[in-house]
């Protein structure tokens, strides 16, 4: 808890039982093939020449029961209330990212809570791999200690606000940089989760990998 308190994030490695992300991974499956799955916000391509599209489903678990039932009865919630000492834990939403090889599509660094309907501090997401998130295929990266500033970061300012906050303060860009040393990059296999301070400063590469895929979950978690 002191490193997630002090960086805003953590890397549980093996913390959950691979035949339940497998079980995980059926459901994502079946919830990409159902006819109600409504692509909410196709993620802009970083390059014209990327072959296919991203995309990310929100909150899918209002209409797949079984999805609901992983996220909100599994091992996450537990995890998340050994991590913090909560004992309510509350499920309050996710995201299913789905960055398909070559598709070059980044996620700029940002926050996640002025992107949520849900208010306060005490809120830690849940970054779940279904696929091995390599250097390749676009991992996650982190600005350590940016969740204790006072700025936030709201989804409708634009890049170009963000990264004039951003550069104001350390220097930075919203478009996201791979290599830049004060972003840590955090690879990831299945079983592996990632928590983050949802006031965290994050974002991701995009999959350049020319055969595999890159699958992932975003849970919320109150507590």
């Amino acid at each position: 808890m002191t490193i997630f308190r002090r960086d805003g994030y953590l890397a549980l490695r093996g913390a959950l039982d691979i035949d339940w992300v497998r079980s995980l991974k059926q459901v994502v499956r079946d919830v990409c093939q159902a006819q109600r799955l409504d692509v909410v916000r196709a993620l802009a391509p970083l390059s014209s020449q990327a072959s296919t599209q991203a995309w990310v489903e929100c909150d899918a678990s209002r209409w797949h029961d079984e999805l609901h039932r992983h996220l909100a009865q599994g091992p996450l919630c537990d995890l998340i209330a050994h991590l913090t000492g909560s004992e309510r834990v509350r499920h309050l939403g996710e995201q299913l990212f789905h960055k398909p090889p070559q598709s070059a599509a980044a996620t700029p660094l940002h926050q996640d809570m002025p992107c949520s309907q849900s208010d306060g501090e005490s809120v830690a997401v849940v970054w779940v791999p279904l696929d091995a998130v390599t250097h390749a295929t676009g991992p996650m990266l982190y600005l350590p200690g940016s969740h204790r500033w006072s700025k936030r970061f709201g989804p409708r300012e634009g890049n170009a606000k963000v990264t004039a906050i951003l550069d104001r303060q350390v220097g930075l860009s919203a478009d996201v940089c791979e290599n830049d040393p004060r972003l840590v990059a955090m690879r990831a296999l299945p079983g592996d989760v990632i928590v983050h301070d949802w006031r965290v400063l994050h974002g991701s590469g995009g999959n350049r990998s020319r055969s595999l895929p890159r699958r992932t979950l975003s849970v919320r978690f109150g507590y």
